[in-house]
């Protein structure tokens, strides 16, 4: 059963594909001989860049009765973490330049936008953080009672 369903979508970050995207399209094209367009230019930049935008600016999460699931984009990427794995948790600001799906030292990074996010330490040694614009949703479905919580916050 389903306890709790958040879906973000990092529109800062499609802002910026998207932007890209038109300077690869005008360099290509301006850099291109007279006479001729730069089709395979604009070919492989847009696949990779609706690639790129399919799978990492938009995220789920979900939460049932034992599990955290977070989907990136359609669903190609996702994390299921049992709650008996989970040994802590605290709460970390994500800089703004930490958006996508990263590897970060032990663990992965899931984020759209720049937010703060929930660091999830496991029982393995792990961690994973979950960036969301809606914390306070998330910590209050989650109910794990103070002691899971770390004292780990900072600036």
């Amino acid at each position: 059963m389903e306890k709790y369903e958040h879906r973000q979508t990092g529109w800062s970050l499609r802002i910026l594909l998207g932007v890209t995207f038109l300077f690869i399209v005008y360099s290509g094209w301006s850099s291109a001989p007279e006479g001729t367009a730069p089709y395979g230019i604009l070919v492989v930049a847009g696949t990779l860049f609706g690639v790129i935008m399919l799978l990492f600016t938009s995220m789920t999460v979900r939460v049932t009765e034992d599990v955290l699931e977070v989907v990136m984009g359609p669903g190609l990427i996702r994390k299921r973490i049992r709650f008996d794995q989970i040994e802590g948790l605290s709460v970390k600001p994500i800089p703004w330049y930490s958006t996508g799906l990263k590897k970060i030292a032990g663990g992965w990074l899931y984020c759209v936008g720049p937010s703060k996010g929930l660091e999830i330490f496991l029982e393995d040694g792990g961690h994973y953080i979950v960036a969301t614009d809606d914390l306070e949703g998330l910590q209050e479905v989650l109910s794990f009672g103070p002691e899971r919580y770390r004292n780990r916050e900072t600036n």
